[in-house]
């Protein structure tokens, strides 16, 4: 673990993030409003990512549509109940955290848990933060870029230059492909 990242986050467990890949847009109606991505203007596909503090995978979900939250996707591929097998066998402490970004409206279900989310802290009706907000806020920033690269080395792959193909067979194929990429 990197010496800084060691200091200011010691019981740092996981850095999550989802990322969405683009797809071709579908002929069905139904199948276009679940996969449309307000936040990209675009028909994708979504999933959650963790790294460590290394930006070492630790975990990809498999995809969903576009539309589901980040709140959703945590609770559908059981994370929650993943922490909490692992604090079970020791794997992971009380108080240990999980840092993410504001998408990540999961700090209630952690709390439950003993465990910490540290995201940035949110504007509220203040003009401006204050400046240990500033400090976290670039703090949080730094590290939570560590997930941000990983996940842009997987879009580097061919597979993923233009939309993934929306034919039930394409798709199946690419979910395949995507679900056995070495980490």
């Amino acid at each position: 673990m990197p010496k800084d990242f060691k200091e200011k986050w010691p019981n740092k467990v996981a850095i999550i993030d989802c990322t969405e890949l683009k797809i071709q847009v579908p002929s069905s109606l139904v199948k276009q409003s679940q996969s449309y991505s307000n936040y990209n203007s675009t028909n994708t596909l979504k999933g959650l990512v963790g790294v460590d503090a290394k930006g070492g995978f630790l975990f990809a979900s498999q995809l969903y549509t576009g539309s589901i939250s980040d709140k959703q996707i945590v609770h559908r591929i059981g994370f929650i109940k993943l922490l909490q097998q692992k604090l079970s066998f020791k794997e992971v402490l009380p108080g240990d955290a999980i840092m993410a970004d504001k998408g990540f409206a999961i700090e209630s279900d952690l709390k439950k848990l003993n465990l910490a989310l540290n995201i940035p802290p949110f504007l509220g009706t203040d003009a401006q933060f204050d400046e240990s907000d500033v400090i976290k806020t670039q703090t949080i920033a730094r590290h939570h870029i560590h997930v941000e690269r990983a996940i842009g080395k997987v879009r580097q792959l061919k597979i993923f230059s233009s939309p993934l193909p929306v034919a039930i067979s394409g798709v199946f194929a690419a979910l395949e492909a995507i679900s056995w990429i070495p980490f």
